[in-house]
């Protein structure tokens, strides 16, 4: 089986095998059936609608993904996070950790550079 960073950047099915990609990143398995229970759909509505609520757009219709990171009353949404690629020079709790420091900072409204021509991988 291919990886599933891999079948995503040849632009297969990344998901076609899930147990198998639940396997890989060390996750049971058996939690694959859980992909198509429709009870979980209430679930993922109310997140959506807490992380809609955390950007503060007024009812604007949001982008896809939404980063809301929620501290006590304090909510704060970021449209994003998009990486362009694996970030293998450092470490993912690093990213966070920066994620956690802009949202305490009340003045930080949007941060953004231009898109790579073509996403980085290092599937060959």
């Amino acid at each position: 089986m291919r990886s599933a960073r891999a079948a995503f950047a040849w632009g297969e099915q990344p998901f076609a095998d899930l147990p198998g990609v639940l396997a890989e990143v060390g996750i049971d398995p058996a939690l694959a059936v859980e992909a198509d229970n429709p009870d979980r759909d209430i679930d993922i509505k109310n997140s959506m609608t807490d992380a809609t609520a955390a950007l503060g757009d007024g009812g604007a219709e949001p982008s896809i993904p939404i980063l809301a990171i929620i501290e006590g009353p304090r909510r704060t949404g970021f449209h994003g996070p998009l990486l362009s690629g694996p970030v293998p020079d450092i470490n993912a709790g690093e990213i966070w950790d920066a994620f956690i420091t802009l949202a305490r900072v009340s003045s930080v409204c949007e941060l953004s550079r231009p898109r790579p021509a073509q996403p980085m991988t290092d599937a060959a």
